[in-house]
């Protein structure tokens, strides 16, 4: 049994951020997490290691089970409650997750994260191949092989937008973000940063860029020896980008999307009404507060509902059933309200706050996902589930960094002994 749940945490790892490979409504990813919970409660060997469990967490699901009773009190329509109980049902489990990977063995955490790196490393191949078969010969990979909603073409001003295994660009924030801090090798960040400019996604060249800042003017920079592999790799490198230059037009692509960035965030720039729709977000604030009961205000109008202050407000999306808005930050103050705003960003403050102590790639990737956040909706559920295992990791004081490497083997391998050590006496 222990086998099959550690393949199952390796899984869900390694599928967390393909979106687009999907059985009927729901991800692989969910189903998987889903079978691994079932694995766990039937293995009858449960153990909740009550220091791996952040109090505000399960704060946050009070709050939000509040949210839910105050539904019945405060309807605001069948769609939107159908949405809200939808989305605590998925949430309920993740709670579960979490209190079920708190007892997780430290090879345990290390297996899934090192699925979820491997996962990542396809999603950015695969981003890369994408645009490249899309720009030289027309054709979308994602709807050849898979052709479900969910695989549509991302088109967006400046052209295509490569999302991966995803069916939008913004999926690739985070999981770029972790892959950006989980090597030193300028290579591999040299290619999430290619990645991040051929996703033609604001929020993802912003992360990938706050990452890159960061590195550069705030971490220490190492003595760098230059062996002949280095050489010889950097001469493919360079040979590879002169290729995807001439075949791409990679330098007027890069110039374009930081002058859209630009005029997005300070002006000058029509949409079609996407910018001033995000921006109207933050500035209607006010106008919620003052017009609905103060305990939606503390409390929120419900997981995944976001959207009905928009759509009561101003008609935004008044046909497409229930929405959530496209920007984190006000997206989780309307649908867990102010009090489960402040716990939900609380617990991921104390992430970085804790993991500063042990390495301070925790806080970076944290800060990055939040400050992409402020732009766009990118705490999908798979990110949620990433920032569990960060924190469970960072209470069992586990570096996932420590080997400057993208697979951590040397440490898997040292846990893994250990385990098995353990479990012989």
């Amino acid at each position: 049994m222990s086998k099959v749940k550690n393949i199952l945490i390796e899984l869900v790892g390694l599928t967390a951020s393909w979106t687009i490979i999907r059985f009927g409504d729901n991800s692989a990813f969910k189903i998987i997490l889903l079978s691994l919970i079932i694995v766990s409660v039937l293995g009858l060997h449960i153990k909740i290691n009550k220091y791996n469990c952040n109090p505000l967490f399960y704060l946050m699901y009070v709050c939000m089970i509040l949210t839910l009773c105050l539904s019945v009190a405060f309807p605001i329509g069948t769609i939107w409650i159908k949405q809200e109980y939808i989305q605590f049902f998925w949430i309920s489990f993740y709670v579960l997750f979490y209190l079920l990977a708190s007892a997780y063995s430290d090879s345990q955490i290390l297996i899934f994260y090192k699925g979820f790196i491997i996962g990542s490393v396809i999603q950015l191949l695969w981003e890369i191949i994408q645009y490249l078969i899309y720009t030289i010969a027309g054709i979308d990979i994602n709807m050849t092989f898979f052709s479900t909603f969910y695989s549509r073409s991302y088109m967006k001003e400046g052209g295509f937008g490569a999302s991966g295994l995803a069916w939008h660009p913004s999926n690739l924030a985070p999981l770029l973000v972790v892959l950006f801090w989980t090597t030193n090798n300028w290579y591999l960040k040299a290619a999430v940063i290619v990645a991040s400019i051929l996703s033609n996604n604001s929020t993802v060249i912003i992360c990938v860029f706050v990452c890159l800042f960061i590195n550069i003017i705030l971490v220490k920079k190492e003595k760098v020896q230059i062996k002949k592999r280095s050489i010889i790799f950097a001469f493919i490198a360079v040979v590879m980008l002169v290729v995807l230059l001439f075949k791409t037009n990679l330098l007027s692509i890069t110039n374009d999307r930081v002058s859209f960035i630009y005029q997005r965030l300070f002006g000058g720039y029509y949409d079609g009404g996407s910018t001033d729709a995000h921006i109207r977000y933050y500035t209607s604030i006010p106008t919620v507060v003052m017009k609905f009961p103060l305990i939606k205000i503390l409390f929120g109008f419900g997981e995944g509902c976001s959207g009905f202050v928009m759509t009561s407000l101003f008609g935004q999306y008044s046909n497409t059933g229930a929405w959530a808005l496209e920007c984190d930050v006000v997206n989780i103050l309307w649908n867990k309200g102010i009090i489960g705003f402040v716990l939900f960003y609380g617990w991921l403050t104390s992430i970085i706050r804790r993991g500063w102590k042990i390495n301070h790639k925790y806080s970076y990737i944290l800060i990055a996902i939040i400050v992409g956040g402020i732009f766009y909706n990118i705490q999908y559920d798979w990110v949620i589930i990433l920032e569990i295992i960060l924190d469970i990791a960072i209470y069992k004081r586990i570096d996932l960094f420590s080997e400057n490497s993208l697979n951590n083997t040397k440490l898997l391998k040292a846990s893994l002994y250990k385990s098995k050590r353990n479990q012989k006496q």
